[in-house]
């Protein structure tokens, strides 16, 4: 997934570029090296707010970016996968294992919401809840099972799923376009590294 992300970004980059204009190379450098508790962990994402940066691993790590402080078990967890930023401080992560997504506040760990999926999201696996993505123009959450191809769509107010799109295969990385539309790569086959990219509007009645 990571090498088909870094292939569309580089072909994006290239058509965004004008031809003919003389390519300036970002002066790029390691400023630090900070230690890690170690340990698998899946997405990551930095909140400008709280200038941290978030890991999935066995719930959140924070890392304080100016600081350099880490603080594993920023929120306690299992088997979780992915972020997302919500706005107002806030923060969603899923756990596969328990299908929980919880909501945190940035600045302190604390616990806001809990929101239960596995009424509405059978499947079981590693991946039972997988990539996390806000769709800014509908306020819904979108959570992806990469087991069964499920699609949940969640309402963060009310703490529920308000529905679901099975678009089947495995589906992983998602990424909103900010109009509706949600980008999702989808593994189609079991032992072909293919990648297919899925679309589907969303709409609220």
């Amino acid at each position: 997934a990571m090498a088909a992300i870094a292939a569309a970004l580089t072909v994006a980059a290239a058509i965004a570029w004008p031809l003919g204009c003389a390519a300036e190379v970002p002066a790029y450098s390691i400023i630090a090296h900070v230690p890690g508790a170690g340990g698998a962990w899946d997405y990551a994402i930095v909140d400008p707010g709280s200038g941290r940066l978030f890991l999935s691993q066995a719930g959140v790590t924070a890392l304080d970016l100016k600081t350099h402080k880490v603080t594993t078990g920023f929120v306690p967890g299992k088997v979780t996968h992915g972020l997302a930023l919500l706005g107002d401080r806030t923060v969603a992560v899923d756990d596969s294992r328990t299908k929980v997504i919880t909501l945190f506040d940035a600045a302190t760990g604390k616990i806001l919401s809990r929101i239960p999926t596995a009424n509405d999201n059978r499947a079981n696996g590693g991946h039972a809840l997988d990539a996390l993505v806000l769709e800014p123009r509908t306020g819904l959450l979108i959570a992806v099972n990469g087991e069964s191809g499920l699609v949940l769509l969640v309402d963060v107010k009310k703490s529920g799923v308000a529905g679901s799109i099975a678009v089947g295969g495995h589906p992983e990385f998602a990424a909103a376009d900010g109009k509706g539309i949600i980008y999702l790569n989808v593994n189609r086959g079991e032992t072909s590294e293919i990648v297919e990219k899925q679309m589907f509007t969303l709409a609220r009645e």
